[in-house]
């Protein structure tokens, strides 16, 4: 059986190749427990995607076109055959630029995650 090893990320259609360990956190319900002495419960509230990545940087990427763009169509597509789509997604900081290998961080959040297949 094969298990999630390679994340494609795709924002606009246009791939970004990541590093080893990018993560995506689906967002959607987030649910705290309520504690009322003889009742026990949960309050419900609304949570964002995040995803996190590093990339390097590419000759011809410009950086300048992710900062910013909003409303934008984030993909996380795994190796597995699921992908992950982030409607209206943005970055959430300014890349981060690190001269050792050129590398990226990276940092999108937007509508909560909706799995296709």
């Amino acid at each position: 059986m094969q298990y999630l090893g390679r994340v494609l990320l795709r924002f606009n259609g246009q791939p970004i190749y990541s590093e080893k360990g990018a993560k995506i956190t689906l967002g959607g319900v987030k649910r705290e427990p309520v504690n009322l002495q003889y009742a026990f419960g949960y309050s419900e509230d609304g949570e964002p995607a995040k995803v996190e990545c590093t990339t390097a940087l590419a000759k011809g990427m410009s950086l300048q076109t992710l900062r910013t763009s909003v409303d934008g169509v984030l993909q996380f597509e795994c190796d597995t055959g699921q992908i992950y789509m982030v409607n209206n997604a943005y970055l959430t900081d300014s890349p981060d630029i690190n001269s050792d290998k050129g590398k990226v961080g990276l940092k999108f959040s937007g509508d909560p995650a909706e799995e296709r297949r």
